[in-house]
């Protein structure tokens, strides 16, 4: 038995929708996937400033001393020793894992 045209049609129609949908669908994913990579990449670049700039705030302690560096830098005295520790001068045989 032949199935009437407008059914064929709505068939054909459907087909079309799906495929339009299931690519948006990849291109979501694809979309989502590349957001993770350049917020991970950013988180990098982020962690990497941070660092340099405490390592700046650690030898600014090391050659001034911990309460002027504070002052100068506007953070507390117990996080200036803290990033002093967690960076010490090379060579002076101290690290942190």
């Amino acid at each position: 038995m032949a199935l009437p045209d407008h059914v064929r049609h709505a068939q054909r129609r459907i087909a079309v929708l799906d495929g339009v949908y299931r690519r948006a669908l990849l291109g979501l994913e694809a979309a989502q996937e590349r957001k993770a990579e350049v917020l991970a990449d950013a988180d990098r670049h982020v962690r990497a400033a941070r660092d340099r700039a405490e390592q700046a705030v650690a030898e600014m302690a090391r050659q001034l001393s911990v309460p002027l560096t504070a002052e100068l830098v506007d953070l507390p005295v117990r996080e200036v020793r803290r990033i002093a520790r967690a960076h010490p001068a090379p060579g002076d045989g101290r690290s942190e894992p």
